[in-house]
């Protein structure tokens, strides 16, 4: 094989690249998780409201960035455009290390304290600070403090209404999908 031909990038060589839009909506969106992270693994385990909703909005606005942009300038319809060449679709190594995090995270999320009682302490994960980030919110719908099953159901509520957002904007041209 020649050298043009050969690549030992993670995804598509040929794929276009992000703008200057999408890549501040994927930075703010990187920093809205890393202030996620220092909220529930760092020094805020005793108040971490502030990192929560610094997260929350954060992801949400850059998220809401990067959809718009690259929705909103391509036309309406049915495009699968370099999704059978990315890393992260087509069983590559971006693929499996978002599998093997989702599936670790939900390991601890639900077995963590059993887990930690066996590696020598209370929480030797951070799982249940985790939780405690999501209380405010769950204090303000429910009254009550968060628990494992309300950082499932957030997460996939908020995933749900993410990816629903995205197909009316990606199938925008379809009445039919955008009441789906």
């Amino acid at each position: 094989m020649s050298k043009e031909g050969f690549s030992i990038s993670l995804v598509n060589p040929h794929a276009p690249g992000l703008d200057v839009v999408q890549k501040i909506g994927v930075a703010i969106t990187a920093l809205a998780f890393l202030s996620i992270s220092i909220g529930a693994l760092g020094p805020a385990n005793n108040d971490p409201s502030f990192y929560f909703w610094t997260g929350i909005v954060g992801s949400l606005v850059g998220l809401s960035i990067y959809m718009l942009r690259t929705f909103l300038t391509r036309p309406a319809g049915i495009q699968n455009n370099h999704v059978f060449s990315s890393s992260l679709t087509n069983r590559g190594v971006l693929g499996w290390a978002f599998g093997i995090f989702l599936t670790g995270f939900y390991i601890l999320l639900y077995w963590g304290n059993d887990i930690s009682h066996y590696l020598g302490g209370d929480d030797f994960w951070g799982g249940a600070a985790i939780v405690t980030m999501f209380s405010p919110l769950s204090q303000g719908i429910f009254g009550t403090n968060a628990d494992e099953w309300f950082l499932y159901s957030f997460i996939y509520t908020v995933s749900v209404l993410i990816m629903g957002v995205r197909a009316i904007i990606k199938y925008r041209h379809s009445n039919y999908q955008i009441v789906r």
